[in-house]
């Protein structure tokens, strides 16, 4: 918990013009972003941290659930519905169903974009879309 409250501490006090690559203007609304948690941390002052953390997990915890959802696909061909997760909700409990994978971690776009600015390969513009710099042009060979 420490380590999430020094995060969002920290976000106030980075220049504006380095807070897009921690953060977009898109992004501060969403659960778990480091605004959101710091007004979290705001709204729970004086309530015991145990209770804190608890509401965080159950809210990582509906998080993973909606995305595996959100996933989800019908097989027509076995009549089934395939829910891609590892966790599972019953009576208030939730159960793990496997592991998770030990082989290499998949990269999704954002967090490579974000990976990208940071050696100046890509830039966010005013409009929240990413650029490629002049910097990243040469790099792809243009």
């Amino acid at each position: 918990m420490a380590t999430l409250f020094v995060g969002s501490m920290r976000l106030a006090g980075i220049p504006i013009h380095v807070r897009p690559y921690f953060e977009s203007k898109s992004d501060s609304l969403q659960e778990l972003s480091p605004t959101w948690l710091s007004a979290r941390v705001r709204e729970w002052d004086g309530r015991p941290l145990r209770d804190f953390a608890q509401h965080v997990v159950e809210l990582l915890l509906h998080r993973a659930n909606r995305l595996s959802l959100r996933k989800a696909r019908f097989d027509a061909s076995l009549g089934t519905v395939k829910i891609p997760t590892r966790i599972f909700f019953r009576d208030d409990l939730v159960f793990k169903v496997s592991n998770e994978g030990g082989g290499n971690v998949s990269l999704r776009w954002a967090p490579l974009v974000h990976i990208l600015s940071g050696i100046d390969l890509t830039i966010r513009d005013e409009n929240e879309h990413w650029q490629i710099t002049d910097r990243g042009a040469e790099a792809l060979g243009g």
